[in-house]
């Protein structure tokens, strides 16, 4: 099997076919950055960063390996690198918002709201139509008492994608604290 036909297998959502179809990656770049992706998939990013670092070390150093290697190593216990590598992607893909967003979630996930919050905001400055971004930035707005601007930004999230649930329901909780609780009861479904 091709590194190309267990790509599409890891599309389709089945990392464990795709991993079987990588067998040993041997000497191949592409094969271990797609072994590293569809274990970061399983959930072993231990696993999943030695095969993204062969891929790196065998030349493989295009944004995406890279961006993956970071995710690998923040979710293997070194945020701190795998962050700086977030970091390093995105000021060097001005136009890429990924790496952004999923430094924001990483600083997130720690704890650190107004870094997360910094980082969001990079990443929608990229991409103003991230649906996942607008919801999670308005998240923390709601912990900060911001029902004004997360109410927009969920209002602005909704008109892109109207079936987003989550969406809805935030933005019901950011009507609440705007005090429009008749249309807050209309917004969670």
């Amino acid at each position: 099997m091709t590194v190309d036909e267990a790509l599409t297998e890891l599309r389709l959502g089945d990392p464990r076919a795709a991993l079987a179809m990588l067998g040993d990656a041997g000497a191949d770049p592409d094969a271990h950055a797609a072994r590293g992706m569809a274990l970061l998939a399983e959930s072993r990013p231990d696993e999943a960063r030695a095969a993204l670092r062969w891929a790196v070390s065998l030349g493989d150093t295009s944004p995406p390996t890279l961006l993956n290697l970071a995710i690998a190593e923040d979710r293997a216990g070194n945020p701190d690198y795998g962050r700086r590598l977030m970091s390093s992607i995105a000021d060097r893909m001005t136009d890429w918002d990924e790496p952004l967003a999923r430094l924001a979630e990483s600083l997130r996930a720690a704890g650190d709201a107004p870094a997360a919050e910094t980082a969001y905001r990079q990443a929608l400055d990229r991409n103003p139509r991230r649906c996942g971004a607008l919801i999670a930035l308005s998240g923390l707005l709601l912990t900060r008492g911001q029902g004004d601007e997360a109410r927009d930004l969920l209002i602005r999230c909704l008109g892109m994608d109207a079936e987003l649930v989550e969406a809805w329901d935030a933005l019901g909780l950011a009507l609440l604290q705007t005090q429009e609780p008749a249309l807050a009861l209309t917004a969670f479904i």
